[in-house]
């Protein structure tokens, strides 16, 4: 059957064995097609390494756009080269692991190594805190920077979006309740001493990490 009048020529086909179709450019959901080997259709536009197609029958979805094949004569499939500023690492699957998901996952272990606080008796890391110390002062064997340790492993390596998310989240509460635990400890010692002069530099780099690795968590890719 021929193509709609007015409808313009398809240019990439789906390759052998076909492929997955998303309603949404979200890897977290499931895939609500199978495109058959040899449709053809035409790209509309691209996020990332997504593409949204259009069929001459108008139905539109998102693929992985790594995986089309060009018609008439097009030279190379609809795909760019990733920026060589953010190469990937390594693949899980298909999930690809870049430097920039890297990047605050590893701050968030780094933070759990510098100080979290400091004075004139010294300083200690993450490593060293017990995380009872964000709900009272019972000593605890389980230190916030194991907490901290498991989140970015899990933020680095999670396939799924959402994990990411949370993994972030996690570390985020956990650096937010320490900051507030502090205060009231040192409102509670009635030292004179402000939040300011306590708070280690570690602290004040897991925010950040996480606040970032938030960000870069909501980037969807196919998985």
């Amino acid at each position: 059957m021929g193509q709609p009048a007015g409808y313009p020529a398809p240019t990439y086909t789906a390759p052998v064995g076909g492929l997955p179709a998303w309603a949404a450019p979200d890897p977290s959901a499931q895939p609500v097609a199978h495109i058959q080997h040899r449709v053809e259709f035409r790209v509309l536009g691209r996020l990332g390494d997504w593409a949204q197609i259009e069929c001459s029958n108008g139905w539109r979805a998102w693929v992985d756009a790594r995986n089309l094949l060009a018609l008439n004569g097009y030279s190379a499939p609809y795909s760019q080269p990733r920026s060589t500023l953010n190469p990937v690492i390594t693949r899980i699957g298909r999930y690809a692991v870049t430097v920039l998901d890297l990047i605050p996952a590893a701050a968030i272990i780094l933070s759990a190594l510098l100080p979290w606080v400091r004075g004139a008796a010294g300083s200690g890391n993450a490593f060293k805190v017990p995380v009872t110390l964000l709900v009272d002062t019972t000593p605890s064997p389980i230190k916030i920077g194991v907490i901290l340790a498991v989140a970015a492993v899990v933020a680095a390596a999670a396939p799924a979006r959402g994990l990411r998310f949370a993994a972030y989240a996690v570390a985020l509460a956990v650096l937010v309740l320490y900051v507030i635990s502090l205060k009231r400890l040192l409102h509670d010692a009635g030292a004179g001493l402000g939040l300011g002069s306590v708070l280690g530099v570690g602290v004040y780099v897991g925010i950040a990490a996480a606040l970032l690795g938030l960000g870069r968590s909501l980037v969807s890719r196919p998985t």
